[in-house]
């Protein structure tokens, strides 16, 4: 059974597929066979929900993707449909708390990474196997250049610009180019597009050459990654090469807070680098952790 009824053009195809993968664990956290199950119970699927055991921004998040479904269905009760929507009040306010707070918890500043340490651990990975290529193929691609979301699992690799999706074209000379479509917020920055650094294409140049494939990161299949897929694979990279599983988000924060520093950037510069990370400043500011 489809979990929106009614149209879902205004939503990114990379936003619907976070949006389904989060209801998914959400009715996995209520204990529910299916996503409409756990949206029907209501104020109590809200109650199992918050007894999960999950983080106040995991839960908001999957509120978000409840609340997509709500305005796209009349399949809820007008019960149900409020005590989802006072829940979602009352986990914003929570999150909007703990950002006014501003404070590193210690789960996270476990995850946290010195991004000039990271670049000198990718410059110095010497790629014998197929595992040390793609291991410094992610590392580059999150730390050489203002890291992204999770919407690098599935990128092509192209000579010429595909008409499509993700990729990165690579012309037998010259500078690679990254353009994005499909990820998060493309409903409100559009098409991406960022020439990579010299270093960065030399090694994929020499990555794909020792091991051909059509996508930049793969599995063991040497099919693309999902974002989920893909966020693993960070997580296991910098677990193995640093010792600490940084995950997407925790190496954007750790990038914001020591490269985004108001009164040392400019104004100009800031927006830059938030419209390079796919956001606009006042996420950037959220972003920033202090005490780094």
């Amino acid at each position: 059974m489809a979990i929106f009824d009614r149209d879902t053009t205004a939503l990114s195809a990379c936003t619907l597929a976070t949006y389904r993968s989060r209801l998914s664990r959400l009715a996995a956290a209520v204990g529910t066979p299916t996503v409409r199950a756990a949206i029907s119970r209501g104020k109590a699927g809200y109650a199992a929900l918050q007894k999960a055991g999950l983080s106040v921004v995991t839960r908001k998040n999957m509120l978000v993707a409840v609340s997509a479904v709500l305005s796209r269905s009349d399949a809820y009760s007008a019960a149900a449909a409020a005590a989802w929507k006072s829940g979602l009040r009352s986990l914003c306010q929570l999150a909007a708390a703990a950002e006014d707070d501003n404070r590193v918890s210690p789960a996270m500043r476990k995850k946290l990474i010195d991004v000039a340490e990271a670049r000198r651990v990718a410059a110095d990975i010497v790629p014998r196997t197929r595992r040390d290529s793609l291991d410094k193929l992610l590392m580059r691609m999150t730390v050489d250049i203002p890291p992204k979301r999770a919407d690098l699992g599935d990128l092509r690799v192209a000579a010429r610009e595909t008409p499509s999706g993700n990729c990165i074209v690579l012309p037998r000379s010259g500078a690679a180019t990254l353009v994005l479509r499909d990820y998060k917020t493309a409903k409100a920055f559009g098409e991406f597009r960022e020439t990579l650094p010299d270093e960065l294409t030399r090694d994929l140049r020499d990555s794909l050459r020792d091991y051909p494939r059509e996508h930049v990161f793969v599995g063991r299949d040497n099919g693309p990654l999902s974002a989920a897929a893909f966020g693993e694979a960070v997580k296991a990279t910098f677990r193995r090469r640093m010792g600490v599983a940084a995950g997407v988000n925790s190496i954007r924060h750790a990038y914001i807070s020591q490269f985004c520093v108001p009164g040392v950037q400019t104004t100009a510069e800031l927006k830059r680098i938030a419209a390079s990370m796919n956001h606009g400043v006042a996420m950037q500011t959220r972003y920033h952790l202090v005490g780094l």
